[in-house]
């Protein structure tokens, strides 16, 4: 640490134009953050469960949806209709839109004199009630369309907005949002599914640092003004977090990081963490000026003195954070190295930038508020032997020097009376000494409390629970998800001879169960495409509205209705025949004690029906809800991980900073009691575990044992 204050010393100039210039360059690379909250981008790209959603994608076009839910009196009237019809065409325009499927452009199968047509229901628009009432009455002899776009009220009608592969949900979310307000003014749309949560999100996350980021600011603006009253005391600490902020968003813009639900924490994280560095330098220049030292050796002494120190807080911090990067979510590790980045970059200002400009500038005296023996050494000048990097000395050799150096500056009148600060501390430190015993037992009373809280915490990764019960967000999804069966989809992606009569009837009773079991909308795949092919073959008549007999008839059903028209077979099963999609809506929202048991009920009833299956040679399911369920899995096992992580490299650090094994598990045990107190809290106030607050437990590990070793370090002295 001497070498490193000899440096600055002698170079500050050198140091301050490096910090500005690798700033500058830093903020070319924050430019280039970009706002991200889409479920999978959580996952790596190689994860089994990625590659399967990747898989059917690449297959049938995309599996993620935007649903626009209508009021049914704006829509069942004349001009309604056309406002409709003209709003669906314009989706379907939109870059990133796939397929649009409304009331207006939905197709279905008929038969005709010559064979089959595949045309839309509203073949014509509707110019007067009694056509709009009539066309109202064939949707509803239509079942198969009547449940997936009408509810089950007939209050609500439903249009799907289906993204193409690889697009920006958020973005296409975006201007879909803008599409129907300029094309469908006063439809009183509600909007719901994971592209419109994830461009909620990434404006929530706007607003949010704007509001948070500068609220935090001012308080610790407040804190410094309060303890130093001084514009250097104020500026120097504000300055070092607020570089390593932008160190750290130069970072994510250049390695292509983005902003997510968790990394925008990040400014505020570090700004409320890395100001305790440059404190502690400022503190320290202080006492040396107030000392009679000058301004270039007082910088130069307070990074002696406090540096190692400094150092090994810092240490424990990017360990804690840095803990994170063992996690099995790709935004979780993100988080650890960024934070543990940005730690280090306020500990590097901290230690250099800031003695550089208190050497070249040189800030007034300052009257320390407190006793000369308030800090380690007894605050003693320059050249003095007593220091507070020392921590091997002749016991009592310190308090010796201490009273020494109090007798010689009150006699002097140099040293001010106690400050409120002062004796608040000693107030608290004379109470603890005395009640001891008491402290301990009320320790372990809560440790048992909060243990026994610990069992009621519950994990939800859901995205729609990070957006307030009362928000547009939350009551759109409840609509949508209350009016037609559940907001995400189910894709199962089944492998092998699709036309085969096994196959098709396999699926058929994949349809039923589904449809029968509670939990689950619609059920889609080749097999109502194929069912409607033979109704309309046989004059329409509903008795064979069944699957063919054999596997040329099926063949030839396909034929004919993709010569017909669009019926959307692209959906439902590839142009070779060995690939089918079976959609399924399901209502997994979360909180639900019956979400387990809806996607277990779900995979029980898909291989029930497809294992063993001769003609079938492989099957998948996935979708968001499997997505959402696997992600609280790698939750609680990645909150396992960073825990274990982050206390086996604090204790580390601990260990060879004090020396002793037993001090370094005494200094353990209050994070230890933190931590369970967190989760026990968690538990008794209904505070579920989901991607953000899995990281209070490892940030607390790295910013807690500060405490302890502060407090301890001092005891020994």
């Amino acid at each position: 640490m001497s070498h490193l204050a000899g440096f600055v010393h002698r170079r500050p100039w050198v140091v301050i134009v490096a910090v500005i210039a690798l700033t500058g360059l830093f903020i070319v690379g924050a430019t280039r953050i970009k706002v991200s909250s889409g479920l999978r981008e959580f996952y790596s790209q190689t994860d089994p469960k990625i590659r399967s959603l990747d898989r059917i994608d690449e297959a049938f076009g995309g599996s993620e949806y935007i649903m626009i839910a209508f009021p049914s009196e704006r829509v069942f009237t004349p001009g309604g209709l056309r406002v409709l019809s003209g709003l669906s065409d314009s989706l379907g325009e939109l870059d990133g839109v796939g397929r649009v499927r409304s009331i207006t452009n939905i197709a279905e199968v008929m038969g005709t004199p010559w064979g089959l047509e595949v045309s839309q229901i509203l073949d014509h628009m509707p110019e007067s009630e009694d056509e709009v009432e009539a066309f109202r009455a064939r949707i509803a002899e239509n079942g198969e369309i009547s449940r997936a776009l009408i509810s089950d009220g007939g209050d609500y009608v439903l249009t799907l907005v289906g993204l193409s592969p690889g697009a920006d949900a958020g973005r296409v979310a975006r201007s879909v949002r803008e599409a129907v307000g300029e094309l469908a003014p006063g439809f009183s749309p509600h909007f719901a599914g994971g592209p419109v949560l994830a461009d909620a999100a990434d404006e929530f996350l706007k607003i949010d640092l704007k509001k948070l980021f500068p609220l935090c600011a001012i308080v610790i603006i407040l804190v410094l003004f309060a303890s130093f009253r001084t514009a250097a005391g104020v500026l120097l600490p504000l300055v070092t977090v607020l570089l390593s902020v932008v160190w750290t968003m130069g970072l994510m813009g250049f390695v292509g990081i983005p902003l997510t639900q968790i990394t925008s924490a990040l400014p505020v994280v570090l700004l409320a963490t890395g100001s305790a560095y440059g404190i502690h330098i400022m503190h320290r220049y202080y006492e040396n000026r107030a000392n009679g030292a000058d301004g270039g050796a007082a910088a130069n002494w307070a990074v002696k003195s406090v540096g190692i120190p400094i150092v090994l807080a810092g240490l424990t911090t990017v360990a804690g954070y840095g803990s994170n990067v063992a996690s099995s979510i790709v935004r979780i590790r993100e988080f650890g190295l960024l934070s543990g980045f940005g730690v280090g970059a306020s500990l590097i200002i901290a230690l250099a930038f800031v003695p550089a400009v208190l050497s070249v500038f040189r800030p007034e005296r300052y009257r320390v508020g407190a006793r000369a023996d308030d800090c380690p050494g007894g605050g003693c000048p320059p050249g003095e032997t007593a220091c507070a990097s020392d921590v091997s000395f002749r016991p009592g050799a310190l308090g010796d020097h201490r009273r020494g150096v109090q007798k010689e500056r009150l006699e002097a009148g140099k040293m001010s009376s106690p400050s409120w600060r002062a004796s608040l501390f000693e107030g608290i430190g004379g109470f603890v000494a005395r009640r001891g015993r008491a402290i301990g037992i009320l320790a372990v009373a809560v440790a048992v409390l909060a243990v026994a809280g610990i069992a009621r915490v519950t994990v939800d990764t859901n995205p729609v629970t990070f957006f307030p019960s009362g928000s547009t967000e939350r009551r759109d999804f409840d609509l949508v998800r209350s009016n037609f069966g559940g907001v995400d989809t189910i894709q199962i992606m089944v492998d092998g001879d699709i036309l085969d009569p096994e196959t098709l009837s396999a699926i058929e009773r994949i349809h039923d169960e589904f449809e029968s079991a509670g939990g689950y909308g619609q059920a889609l795949s080749i097999v109502n495409v194929l069912k409607q092919a033979s109704r309309a073959l046989h004059d329409n008549d509903p008795a064979w509205e069944r699957l063919p007999s054999t596997r040329d008839e099926a063949a030839q059903y396909v034929l004919l209705v993709s010569m017909s028209g669009d019926a959307g077979l692209d959906e439902m099963i590839t142009i070779d025949n060995n690939h089918a999609r079976i959609q399924v809506m399901a209502d997994t929202m979360a909180g639900s004690k019956s979400k387990e048991g809806t996607l277990k009920s779900a995979v029980e009833i898909v291989e029930t029906n497809l294992a063993g299956l001769s003609t079938v040679s492989s099957f998948s399911i996935t979708g968001m809800p499997f997505l959402e369920k696997s992600m609280a899995e790698m939750v609680i096992s990645s909150q396992g991980t960073s825990l274990l992580f982050a206390a086996i490299a604090v204790a580390l650090i601990v260990y060879l900073s004090l020396g002793r094994s037993w001090d370094s598990i005494l200094c353990l045990i209050p994070v230890a009691l933190t931590i369970v107190a967190n989760f026990g809290m968690m538990g008794w106030v209904g505070i579920s575990l989901n991607l953000v607050t899995a990281l209070v437990s490892s940030v607390a590990v790295g910013i807690g044992i500060d405490y302890s070793v502060h407090v301890y370090s001092r005891f020994r002295q």
